[in-house]
């Protein structure tokens, strides 16, 4: 392989590295760790050298095709990779370059001095001028925020305050708003079980189709979606694709219950029977805890 020649020369440049970081994430494919890893130790060790560290955007993409693809990055190699993004002037740098990163390390579970810096680095110069960022940016920082949950109550209020300032959280995107229709069936099931719920939740940039809040407010809510199944196996035991992502997520949020989309087209007498089924093995106990009073 280019990337373990003998001949420096003939290794890759930084631009070329990250561009097959990036195309490895854009089709959801893995390479072996003991590669990936010498693609990213080859990129660690470009940042240090005048004329050939890799650009802002390079090491943005990078970051985030190794969180896409949920790759075993070594703390050092990806603290590395970001010490090299803050180290370019903010003034050459893209808002998205921060969020990519920040993003990144959070889906990592990585919380550090790093991801304060990278906030940092989003807040507007000049107080008086609104430095606003997309409606994309923003979902990634406030993804990134519950990725991280639970956080000491010190460090969640100032990530919060950060990000807070830099936008409100929106509504999830309203093409995915158009697949709420798949949960009507859904709802229609919970009523003929006579549970208590609200439909249609906006949870961490992601629709919910039904929350179910048990009676007992110690109890953990029931969080019920449609799924698709579109995750991609990449590696063993390592699936990605926006399903997994949101599946975290949601699962951060309470009990979640996954109602494949082929379900839908049963009745409602046996779709209910299916989510009753579902709800009381995720919550070990019978529904009578969720029942309207």
């Amino acid at each position: 392989m280019l990337i373990k020649h003998s001949d420096k020369c003939k290794q890759p440049s930084a631009q070329e590295a990250a561009h097959v970081m990036r195309a490895l994430g854009k089709m959801k494919h893995a390479l072996p760790d003991c590669v990936a890893s010498a693609i990213l130790e080859r990129l660690m060790a470009l940042c240090d050298l005048p004329g050939q560290a890799p650009n802002a955007h390079s090491l943005s993409t990078t970051l985030l095709a190794c969180a896409v693809l949920r790759l075993h990055v070594k703390t050092h190699v990806s603290t590395a990779l970001v010490h090299g993004l803050l180290r370019i002037d903010r003034s050459v740098v893209d808002k998205q370059a921060y969020c990519n990163a920040a993003w990144s390390l959070a889906v990592s579970s990585m919380l550090c001095v790093d991801t304060f810096a990278l906030l940092e680095r989003l807040q507007p110069v000049d107080e008086l001028v609104c430095d606003i960022l997309s409606r994309g940016e923003l979902g990634q920082l406030y993804q990134a925020l519950d990725f991280l949950q639970p956080l000491p109550m010190a460090a969640a209020q100032q990530l919060q305050e950060m990000v807070n300032r830099l936008g409100p959280r929106f509504l999830p995107d309203e093409t995915t708003a158009a697949k709420l229709s798949d949960g009507k069936h859904l709802c229609a099931a919970l009523e003929q079980l006579g549970l208590a719920f609200t439909a249609n939740v906006p949870l961490s940039g992601y629709w919910a189709h039904a929350v179910l809040q048990p009676q007992d407010d110690s109890a953990a809510p029931v969080v019920l979606v449609t799924d698709d199944s579109g995750y991609i196996d990449n590696k063993d035991n390592r699936p990605t694709g926006r399903a997994v992502f949101r599946r975290t997520l949601l699962a951060k949020q309470g009990k979640l219950v996954l109602i494949h989309d082929q379900l839908l087209s049963c009745s409602v007498a046996d779709l209910a029977e299916y989510v009753q089924w579902q709800v009381e093995a995720v919550t070990g106990d019978s529904l009578t805890a969720d029942m309207m009073s």
